[in-house]
């Protein structure tokens, strides 16, 4: 017995103190190819052993090297047990250890593609392994028999203050406890645990980039034995793990390191995680809630500081995973000088698909939800965007509130948003706008496999609009009075608000938009409007070269569909106004008024807008200075488009046959006498009781044109052909009738004047040429 355990000692402290064991575990160098490091290799300060299976080893390390991952190990100091039979089976096989200061390596062998600097920066070091760890290249190494490598097995592990644990980029550093067990066979598998962590103080990093400090808790994992040629995440496919931890997480650092290219710079982000993870075989289980709270957050985009506090969660319950943010109380400021705020946002991304390497794959749902949100005024935002900068819309407080839901698998979502702006002011020629604004933006349905969005259902109202005057119109001509320019300019000037909108509405009831264009159909509603001085008008919308308005008040009404792309319009307008003074050229005129426009789209398809049936009705009218009459004898007009089409492509205009019924031709008259050079003493003769006429009205361009002009009553009769030109010229022919007698009058700038001789004559030769000319240089 004495000489059996002299023998051993010899023995085993011979092969413990030279380099017998260890070649032997790593195989010698004859196992590896030229150049190339041992698959397994195995080293030590100094070891030795008094009593059998029982061995004190100082300094140990364990480094290895497979097709995949290569890993390094070492021990300051341990006490260890190790199975001495098993050694006949190639097998270092500890059953017991005891040991104190413990530190891993591990890392993963990357393609070319993947080694990119900044992974590469974050792998641990392995002394005697080329940087970076890259897959194939290798030189062709002789054949390995897997059963003439050694194996190595440890059993009832207990390390005390572990130092470090480098798997791959993220690297533990701190003090930590572990008691577990570890199987490794070169070339076949790896499996750890059951293995119990405990950790009062590590800190973990991303290379040498702070991601959690403090971290504290406890766990337990286990890694099934998995086949060394397994790549990736799917590494993770052997792991079951359950623990808690919680430390404070560096969520700046880690964006940096994980988004690089991202449009959020990050100045502070650092919260409380507190974690309870529940893995089974690769697959986050129920019980898991991981949460991060940030206080106070800042982060920086477009010349934006958002700055709010910050909670991240992931739970499992049911089977589904949940992974979520929420903001609450998030402001928006630029230079110091806030800009909005929001009272929470909350997203979140939900699936069935737990496995860690396939994380929210193939199924993932996701919701946003934004509650009210803030802003004191539009112009800041509307500035940033080129379509908008220039428009000059400021506003009041802005409210908004949204939510979206969807398929990240499927690439679609649907939601809705609202938003109301008070006290909007949008500058429109020589008018302000000011009212209510409410938004409803329906998402139908967004599909990103056709970058197609469906936004059927989406409304705009406006409310409490109130239209301005706020700058006076061009002077008035010198022929009219003085009392009529001062009243026009105190209509239009100082700000005073002329139209009245209680509410008009657009909605989409079909509304689709996609690579193709836009197409669909909406509908603008505009129940009533109150005209409350119509001198302030022309400030919002252009009135016909010589046509000015005095004064008057109105109330008018619309309803239009309109189909998109095709521009067609379908609607009805109304206006009655009250007391209307206008001018006309020099000619001043006054009385009431009611019109009803009709529009509807040209049934063979030409573009424009049909108008025709559209009616204007004068009442009470009169000209000039007249005191008004008595209803039952005041003048009236009734005018009605027989045809008439909207050009609303290439240069506008309007292009119209009219039909004109009177009372008789006395404005008629007046405008003549007045505008065109036609002596008042001839225009008088040819007053014609119970007008009836008819003509062709083309205006745009700058032009003007009264076309084939025939008008009769009384006995009387008056043909008149009219143009003026966009720079004042005017050409025109006049032929008047009454009992026999005719008069022509030349209406050609320059050359006007009676035709005595052969009046008829005259009148159809010079309309000839106007109509030739006509047709030849178009409308």
């Amino acid at each position: 017995m004495g000489l059996a355990l002299l023998a051993y000692l010899v023995a085993v402290n011979v092969l413990l103190r030279t380099r017998l064991l260890r070649d032997a575990v790593g195989g010698g160098s004859a196992s590896a190819a030229p150049g190339q490091p041992a698959a397994l290799e195995l080293d030590y300060a100094s070891a030795y052993s008094i009593i059998p299976g029982r061995v004190h080893v100082r300094g140990l390390t364990l480094r290895g090297r497979e097709r995949t991952v290569e890993w390094w190990l070492s021990l300051d100091e341990a006490d260890l047990r190790v199975a001495l039979f098993s050694l006949l089976h190639r097998t270092f096989r500890v059953t017991h250890l005891r040991s104190s200061g413990f530190a891993m390596r591990a890392r993963l062998r990357l393609t070319p593609a993947d080694a990119t600097p900044g992974i590469v920066a974050a792998l641990p070091p392995i002394a005697g392994l080329a940087d970076p760890p890259l897959l194939g290249g290798d030189p062709p190494s002789p054949p390995t028999d897997p059963d003439r490598l050694w194996s190595i097995a440890m059993d009832d592990v207990e390390v005390e203050h572990v130092r470090e644990i480098w798997i791959h980029t993220v690297r533990a550093a701190g003090d930590t406890t572990v008691h577990g067990r570890w199987e490794f066979h070169p070339e076949r598998s790896l499996a750890v645990g059951p293995a119990r962590v405990a950790t009062t103080g590590v800190d973990l990093s991303f290379g040498p980039t702070p991601l959690i400090t403090g971290l504290r808790g406890e766990l337990t994992a286990t890694m099934r034995s998995f086949d060394l040629k397994t790549a990736g995440l799917a590494i993770f496919d052997s792991v079951s793990y359950d623990g808690q931890l919680a430390g404070r997480v560096n969520v700046a650092g880690a964006l940096h390191v994980f988004a690089p290219g991202s449009p959020l710079a990050v100045d502070r982000w650092q919260g409380q995680l507190a974690s309870h993870v529940v893995l089974d075989q690769g697959a986050l289980a129920a019980g898991t809630q991981v949460t991060l709270d940030a206080a106070d957050c800042a982060l920086e985009a477009g010349g934006l500081l958002l700055t709010a506090p910050i909670r991240n969660e992931l739970r499992v319950e049911g089977g589904l995973a949940t992974a979520g943010a929420s903001v609450t109380g998030l402001r928006v400021s630029r230079g110091g000088a806030e800009l909005a705020s929001v009272a929470s946002v909350e997203a979140s991304v939900t699936s069935r698909r737990l496995q860690l390497s396939h994380l929210f794959d193939g199924d993932a749902r996701f919701t946003l939800e934004v509650a009210a949100a803030r802003t004191g005024d539009l112009a800041p935002w509307l500035r940033q965007l080129p379509p908008t900068r220039a428009l000059g819309i400021r506003s009041g407080p802005v409210t908004a509130q949204g939510r979206l839901d969807g398929s990240i698998a499927d690439k679609w979502a649907e939601g809705s948003a609202d938003a109301v702006a008070v006290d909007v002011e949008l500058p429109l020629r020589r008018a302000r706008i000011a009212g209510r604004i409410a938004v409803h933006a329906a998402l139908v349905r967004a599909r990103l496999s056709d970058a197609t969005v469906d936004l059927s259902g989406s409304r705009v109202a406006l409310e409490a609009v109130s239209v301005s005057a706020v700058a006076a119109p061009a002077a008035p001509t010198p022929a009219a009075s003085a009392a009529s320019a001062a009243s026009a300019s105190a209509s239009a000037a100082g700000g005073r608000r002329f139209l009245s909108i209680p509410a008009l509405e657009v909605r989409a009831t079909r509304l689709s938009v996609s690579p193709r264009g836009v197409e669909g159909h909406g509908i603008v509603e505009m129940p009533r409007a109150e005209l409350l001085d119509l001198a302030g008008l022309p400030a919002l919308l252009p009135l016909p070269d010589g046509l000015v308005l005095l004064g008057g008040t109105g109330r008018a009404s619309a309803h239009a569909d309109l189909e998109v792309p095709q521009g067609t319009l379908r609607g009805r307008a109304a206006l009655v106004a009250h007391g209307l003074h206008a001018r006309a050229g020099a000619t001043e005129l006054s009385g009431d008024l009611a019109c009803e426009v009709k529009a509807a789209p040209f049934a063979d398809g030409r573009s424009g807008i049909d108008l025709s049936g559209s009616t204007l009705g004068f009442s009470r009218a009169s000209v000039g200075a007249a005191p008004p009459q008595p209803a039952d004898s005041a003048w009236w007009g009734n005018l009605a488009t027989a045809s008439a089409t909207l050009r609303t492509a290439g240069v506008p205009g309007l292009d119209a046959v009219v039909h004109l019924t009177a009372k008789d031709a006395t404005p008629a008259t007046a405008l003549v006498a007045q505008n065109t050079g036609v002596p008042k003493w001839a225009a008088d003769a040819f007053r014609m009781p119970l007008l009836d006429a008819q003509t062709r009205l083309r205006v745009g361009g700058g032009r003007f044109e009264v076309r084939s002009l025939v008008a009769r009553g009384g006995g009387s009769s008056l043909r008149l052909d009219y143009l003026r030109e966009g720079d004042g010229r005017t050409d025109g022919a006049l032929l008047l009738s009454a009992g026999g007698l005719e008069l022509g009058y030349d209406l050609t700038q320059g050359s006007s004047g009676p035709v005595l001789i052969e009046p008829q004559a005259w009148f159809l030769r010079k309309t000839g040429r106007l109509h030739e000319a006509d047709s030849s240089s178009g409308p």
